[in-house]
């Protein structure tokens, strides 16, 4: 009898002992499990964080009390991208975020700068620049009642936002930049010289293996010691229509003529042609298209003009310059931070393709980098 108490004691099953360690064994164990499964779930949020959340709303732009994030630039850039698509308009995925991102710097300091300016606009101008854009036009509206012609009206609105990922009040906004910058660039046209001085411009493309040897020999020849315009022009059309690979057609049926060109509108290749007397070839320039590498480009100037109206076109275009300008100038009076690297760069791009592909744009919402409006 004694035996069998003894070896019900010895049993763990009948050890109180031995049931308060198993619980504190599971304890223990359930408590590391949880521990663990923490450490993990903190480390993917994260990284999930580090890569979806924290970058859209990381400082980018900084004029003044005013900042503006990565996914402003994408919220910008990705309607630019949308409207381009929708109109069948050019859109450079490389150039035109670093164009954006200066739009963005630029249409703010414009905002702090507009009372120096004496411009200002109004909720009316803004109402009637949309109701301009998207209202059926006088033909279209003939017959029709004014709640039908509204109703097309607010019909037309709506789709263009739906696809190009705006609301109303972000739409609002950007219109509001656009004409800001308008007034800004007729409050300083006074800074544009005009009339200047332009060059008759003529270009002339080659690609490598093509007879250059030859095109140049054939053009000395055609011209000789003439700085007759005419005949700069004459012997520049036959020479464009046997040598030239030029995909503008247009530019191709007339002598690889590109028009009045006066100072800073071609900066790029300006260096190759603006100090050419008419009638001389320039050096070889590369095209700025990638896409373009094996191509290249000779200049050729017929006429010369110290003193000539600017082209509309390239009055506007000089006034954006001037107004750049002026608004770099302004900024030493600022505070003005500015953060941009080749990481933002990538990541900014891979925003702007998911937005490019059909398959996700039902996927990106409109709200969910809004852009920063300002409140009164």
């Amino acid at each position: 009898m004694n035996n069998s108490n003894t070896q019900q004691s010895l049993d763990p099953r009948h050890d109180p002992t031995a049931s308060i360690r198993r619980k504190r064994l599971f304890l223990m164990v359930s408590l590391m499990a949880l521990v663990v499964l923490f450490i993990a779930g903190f480390i993917i949020w994260q990284e999930f964080s580090t890569k979806f959340i924290a970058p859209p709303k990381e400082t980018m732009i900084q004029v003044n009390e005013r900042s503006f994030s990565r996914g402003d630039l994408v919220k910008l850039v990705r309607a630019q991208f949308k409207e381009a698509e929708l109109y069948g308009t050019p859109f450079n995925m490389g150039s035109d975020v670093f164009l954006a991102l200066q739009e963005l710097r630029d249409n703010e300091m414009l905002r702090v700068l507009s009372p120096e300016l004496e411009i200002s606009i109004t909720e009316a101008e803004i109402d009637e620049k949309i109701w301009q854009t998207f209202a059926p036009d006088d033909d279209s509206s003939k017959g029709k009642s004014d709640a039908q012609v509204r109703r097309e009206f607010n019909e037309e609105l709506g789709k263009y936002l739906n696809w190009v990922q705006l609301n109303e009040e972000e739409h609002r906004w950007i219109v509001e930049s656009d004409l800001l910058r308008l007034k800004a660039m007729e409050s300083i046209s006074h800074l544009v010289e005009n009339p200047v001085e332009q060059v008759r411009l003529h270009r002339i493309v080659m690609s490598a293996g093509d007879e250059t040897d030859i095109m140049q020999s054939k053009l000395r020849g055609g011209i000789g010691d003439s700085r007759d315009p005419e005949h700069i022009r004459l012997v520049l059309s036959g020479i464009v229509r046997e040598f030239s690979r030029d995909t503008d057609f247009s530019v191709r049926r007339n002598g690889g003529d590109l028009g009045w060109i006066p100072a800073n509108t071609m900066v790029e290749h300006e260096g190759y042609f603006w100090d050419l007397a008419p009638g001389e070839l320039s050096e070889r320039a590369g095209f700025l298209d990638p896409t373009r590498q094996e191509e290249f480009i000779y200049f050729v100037i017929s006429e010369r003009n110290q003193s000539r109206e600017l082209d509309p076109g390239d009055f506007k275009t000089l006034k954006e310059i001037a107004l750049t300008n002026w608004i770099n100038d302004k900024t030493q009076e600022h505070q003005l931070k500015s953060e941009f690297n080749s990481e933002i760069y990538s990541w900014v791009i891979d925003q702007i393709r998911l937005a490019a592909s059909p398959s996700n744009n039902q996927n990106v919402s409109s709200s969910d980098i809004p852009l920063p409006i300002p409140t009164n």
